[in-house]
């Protein structure tokens, strides 16, 4: 009997929150009226390998609000091997949000991370943008993203 109760509340639910999307601010939408906002959720962030430097161990930090930075995604964190103690966090990227949409979808999450010197890291997030990571300074530098170099005539072009 409780299992029952339960499917038909679950159902009872299901149906009244179909009948009014929440994106319409409670109004149900007039037909042929499109709905404003998206309603995809994103996928979950790639996993990113750590990468050793020197003495630390750098991770990708997905979920940063729930450790309450100010975006998800964008941040890295210097791990001490022995202990497993965080040693410090940075931020590499920053997420712009907009307001009339839903925050998840907007997330950018670091995609990958390779090492570039005993100090220094290439994080590529998933808009395929570039950072260079001096670990030892804790300093980000933009770096060029190959697709989007403008492109300069040859010389045989040229003439």
């Amino acid at each position: 009997m409780r299992l029952r109760d339960a499917a038909l509340l679950f159902a009872a639910l299901m149906v009244s929150m179909c009948a009014v999307p929440a994106a319409t601010g409670g109004r149900a939408l007039a037909a042929g009226q499109a709905q404003a906002q998206p309603s995809a959720k994103r996928v979950a962030p790639p996993d990113v390998p750590p990468v050793q430097l020197r003495k630390v161990r750098i991770e990708a930090v997905h979920w940063g609000r729930a450790r309450g930075f100010n975006q998800n995604g964008g941040y890295i964190a210097a791990i001490d091997p022995a202990s497993g103690q965080e040693l410090w966090t940075l931020k590499v990227y920053d997420v712009h949000y907009d307001p009339n949409m839903e925050e998840d979808v907007q997330d950018v999450f670091i995609r990958k991370m390779t090492r570039m010197s005993p100090s220094r890291l290439l994080i590529v997030d998933e808009k395929g943008r570039r950072y260079r990571v001096d670990v030892k300074r804790r300093a980000v530098t933009p770096r060029p993203t190959p697709w989007l170099r403008p492109r300069h005539p040859s010389r045989a072009d040229a003439a």
